[in-house]
């Protein structure tokens, strides 16, 4: 407000010199006093909504390398899978669908979600990480994706193991063999400073 003031009182001084037959023009001094007004309205700060928009897209971001590093901890330590070809990816967490078949639930109370899976369908393997809000009933989240997640779903084999389990509000899902269900949990242990909740684990099929 007070850069636009100042525009208006510069223009007004200009206008003034203009006025009463005067034929010269602004002075060096009006000039530049128009011109620094105008430049600083012009690159005002962003508004309240813009920059609160900006801090929390960069939150989900920061949250969303987190989890790859981790996953990629758990890979290096993984010999068991070292053959397998594998992708990850954010889950989409304005897409309903996807998120129930990436992690077995929806996106409430999700802050971020990172899914690493075979690049082959006859290779039954897939491990997620998924951040839910401060506050969020944790165990509840938990049971809801071990009874969610969906087992069968590739070509003709399904996974030996399902494991749950969580270190704080990150949720570790795995679906995959049980050679490599021991070394990834291990892996995440040490990369979670080897604070882990509860475990949810069942053998696969339905």
């Amino acid at each position: 407000m007070k850069r636009i003031l100042a525009v208006m009182i510069a223009m007004m001084m200009v206008s003034m010199a203009a006025c009463g037959g005067k034929t010269e023009t602004p002075t060096e001094a009006i000039t530049e006093a128009v011109t620094e007004a105008v430049t600083e309205a012009v690159t005002e700060a962003p508004t309240q909504a813009l920059t609160e928009a900006i801090v929390e897209e960069s939150v989900v971001e920061s949250a969303d390398n987190e989890l790859y590093s981790v996953i990629d901890i758990m890979y290096a330590n993984a010999p068991a899978l070292e053959d397998v070809m594998t992708m990850s990816m954010e889950v989409d967490l304005t897409d309903n669908s996807a998120c129930v078949y990436s992690i077995g639930i929806g996106a409430e109370g999700i802050v971020s979600a990172v899914v690493s899976e075979s690049m082959m369908d006859s290779v039954a393997h897939s491990i997620a990480l998924i951040e839910v809000e401060e506050g969020t009933d944790v165990e509840a989240v938990k049971n809801a994706v071990f009874d969610g997640v969906d087992l069968v779903r590739w070509e003709g084999v399904v996974a030996e193991k399902l494991t749950v389990v969580n270190s704080g509000n990150v949720i570790l899902l795995m679906v995959t063999t049980a050679a490599a269900t021991e070394q990834l949990l291990t892996a995440f242990s040490d990369a979670m400073g080897g604070n882990l909740g509860d475990k949810l684990q069942r053998d696969g099929g339905r």
